[in-house]
This record gives C-alpha cells, structure tokens and sequence, in this order.
C-alpha cells in the first residue's frame, strides 16, 4: 500500500486526480460525496461508515450515505463550537445535552451510547454513564 495525500491504496491504483471538492475520488473515479463541500469528520460506524459528523463552511452537522448522500443543516456553528458542546456535556451535564447518545465509560474508554436503545454488545455490563 502506498499513500497519496493522506488515501490509501494498492501501489498503482490511485489516481492523484482530484475531484471539484477537492477529495481523492473512489477507486472508480468517482466522488461519492457529489461535490458536497463538507468533509465528513466523525463516525461511531466503523464497520461501514454509512453515518457521521461533517465539518463545512456553515459548521458541523450529521450525514448519511447508505443509498443517497444526504447532509443534514449545521447543529453547530464551527468546530469549536461542537466542541465545547462535548466540553459541557462531559463536565457539566445532563448527559443527554448532545442527544440521545450519552458518553459512558468501558474499561476506561469513553463510549457514546444511546441507553434507550444501547449499540454495545458484550460491553454494556460495563458501560456506565458519565452523569
């Protein structure tokens, strides 16, 4: 595997053509993201990613692209605006202030998980909410 600007890929399938957004397209040439000018940031699917956090001119909001690209409207104004959100919901609560993700910890890690409906399997024993 050899790295072209941060994607990587098999040695001699990378084209370092870049699209209109300014990302390395797919191994088909083609940018999946159609020319959308945000970059997509955060993801708790690491299986897929079909879902995440985004980062763009206007902030950052929530994606998804399981068969259709789709960007929600900015929850936050910037970067740092997101990012104290997380400062106060860690430091001051309540543990839901960010949605219905609410940070927990396993062994140490802290693990964002909805406790309606939890994602984590083997784990949840231990998950213990933050607040």
């Amino acid at each position: 595997m050899r790295s072209v600007r941060g994607s990587s890929c098999p040695a001699g399938s990378c084209s370092a053509r870049r699209t209109r957004s300014g990302r390395l397209p797919g191994i088909d040439g083609v940018d999946v993201w159609g020319g959308a000018p945000v970059v997509p940031w955060l993801t708790g699917d690491e299986a897929g990613p079909e879902s995440g956090d985004y980062v763009g001119a206007d902030g950052v909001g929530t994606w998804s692209h399981p068969d259709n690209l789709a960007c929600d409207q900015p929850r936050y104004a910037s970067i740092a605006a997101y990012l104290e959100a997380v400062h106060r919901t860690l430091t001051e609560g309540p543990a839901d202030a960010m949605g219905p993700d609410v940070p927990g910890l396993v062994w140490g890690c802290l693990i964002w998980d909805w406790p309606e409906a939890p994602l984590l399997d083997d784990a949840l024993a231990h998950w213990h909410p933050v607040h």
